[in-house]
């Protein structure tokens, strides 16, 4: 490329400037780089000069470059209600990079990722946005920079089924909370039965978790059930959870 200065430089006199010059991909890392002055771009030279072997310079350059980011595993966690859940993208950094000079970062894009711009601020609990989602990090070193990805998952895992509550009021385990339940499986059926097999209650999804007080029955009554065992017939309708989850759970205050 050519460029002048900005304006006529006078016998003796300097003039301070740059020049940018966008490299090619396909140039390799090790090449000379040749800077002329006086020069029309042909080899030919504008002003005689005394000295004519002096308007050429000659320097090689080596870019150098870092191995690529080995390829990382997925991370999968169980849904934590509305298809999210709270990742800790931290656990990747060792196998990134063991040189603690060394920057990384993560990012939600690859065009993020490239330009170093918007990372994720809080990488160690990052609420996903999705069920799944790729995730894009950035290693930056004292030579250069490189981008790889991986996916976070998300699953429905099984629920946990307690085998007791108390329903006193005092805010302690006062609720039939089964975890991994509520705003997961969205279209779930939770049936509560008495003891000697009648269907005290029915809910679902939008009544949350029992509070021991029947909705159902020929003669029920809106109250706290006795103390007792009462047994739960829990059909996820899930896809990959087929199968009704069946057992007990004694009531007590």
């Amino acid at each position: 490329m050519q460029a002048q200065t900005q304006e006529i430089i006078a016998i003796g006199d300097s003039q301070d400037g740059f020049v940018e010059i966008e490299i090619d991909a396909s140039i390799p890392n090790n090449f000379t780089f040749l800077a002329a002055v006086d020069d029309t771009g042909v080899n030919q030279g504008i002003v005689e000069e005394r000295n004519e072997t002096n308007n050429h310079f000659t320097l090689p350059v080596t870019f150098l470059t870092i191995d690529p980011i080995t390829a990382l595993p997925d991370l999968l966690l169980c849904n934590e209600g509305f298809n999210s859940a709270v990742f800790d993208l931290t656990l990747q950094n060792d196998l990134i990079s063991s040189n603690t000079d060394d920057i990384i970062r993560f990012y939600t894009s690859l065009e993020n990722a490239l330009s170093n711009s918007f990372a994720i601020t809080n990488p160690s609990s990052y609420q996903s946005l999705s069920a799944e989602q790729e995730i894009f990090v950035r290693l930056d070193t004292a030579v250069c920079f490189a981008v790889s990805s991986f996916w976070i998952t998300i699953e429905n895992c099984p629920p946990f089924v307690p085998q007791g509550f108390s329903p006193n009021r005092d805010s302690i385990n006062d609720v039939f909370e089964i975890s991994g339940l509520l705003n997961i499986y969205e279209n779930f059926e939770l049936k509560m039965y008495s003891r000697d097999g009648t269907l005290i209650y029915i809910g679902g999804n939008a009544q949350g978790f029992w509070n021991a007080i029947p909705n159902t029955g020929l003669l029920y009554e809106k109250k706290l059930v006795p103390v007792g065992t009462y047994y739960y017939v829990l059909l996820l309708n899930d896809p990959s959870m087929p199968t009704p989850l069946i057992g007990y759970v004694y009531v007590n205050y």
